[in-house]
């Protein structure tokens, strides 16, 4: 893993879209590490990521990922491309010079902050609150957009939205998941969506598998979604940047 991380052949960000809901049209993307193997497998981070934590390697792993999504938004032929979506450790998030270092890059590739959204669970708030709390507040005042990613999967969701500069939320798939088949996931979400709305923030449906999930979505005013609905991730040169979806 540490060679990987000093080539770029290996550890390659794989995009999925965001959807408007009403009108199909890409708003957005997720950029989501996949790590290609010498043998040709691809695998999804779920297999690599606990190691690079036990590591220490997770925030060179962070600064690698922003790396490479600001130089595909610098290239001129990118000038069109919706905001990327990149997820962010506790590591980074709480390191009292990783924000200044995010602008920096931003400004050294001469992309717009406006441009890059970084992803945050709970998880990544509890180590140090008040150092998160100064990052996001900084990466905010220059136009950033920071997202709290599975929304109501832990304990502390709401007390989060509070407390944080936080532009949009990202509900848990588990809720979504479940919209279907359970009338208390479908009140959850038209919660959540309700309370997102009166605080002007954005809302992302994640886990979106079929057309009757987005039909719900859409009965409920959820504006946003993501999932295998829309498409899989993908590696750049498969994607449709118009549509978000698979090239052809």
């Amino acid at each position: 893993m540490r060679t990987a991380l000093k080539r770029t052949d290996q550890l390659i960000p794989y995009f999925q879209p965001v959807i408007c809901v009403n009108s199909g049209k890409l708003l957005a993307f997720e950029a989501l590490i996949r790590w290609c193997m010498p043998d040709g497998r691809i695998v999804g981070p779920e297999s690599f990521l606990p190691a690079l934590e036990g590591l220490r390697l997770i925030g060179r792993l962070d600064l690698y990922m922003l790396r490479r999504v600001v130089s595909i938004l610098a290239q001129p032929e990118n000038s069109h491309w919706p905001p990327v979506h990149v997820n962010c450790s506790s590591y980074s998030i709480t390191r009292p010079a990783f924000a200044a270092e995010v602008l920096a890059l931003l400004a050294e590739q001469n992309v717009a902050p406006e441009r890059l959204c970084l992803e945050l669970t709970e998880g990544a708030l509890v180590a140090d609150p008040e150092q998160a709390r100064l990052s996001m507040k900084l990466l905010a005042e220059h136009g950033m957009s920071v997202m709290l990613d599975d929304f109501g999967a832990g304990f502390s969701s709401l007390s989060y939205v509070h407390q944080y500069h936080f532009s949009g939320l990202k509900i848990d798939k588990s809720f979504i998941f479940g919209l279907t088949s359970s009338v208390r996931s479908r009140a959850i979400v038209r919660a959540i969506v309700r309370m997102a709305e009166s605080l002007d923030l954005t809302v992302v449906a994640e886990g979106v598998e079929d057309r009757e999930t987005l039909e719900l979505l859409r009965e409920i005013g959820a504006t946003q979604a993501q999932g295998y609905y829309f498409s899989e991730p993908l590696p750049i040169e498969l994607l449709d940047i118009n549509t978000g979806l698979a090239a052809g």
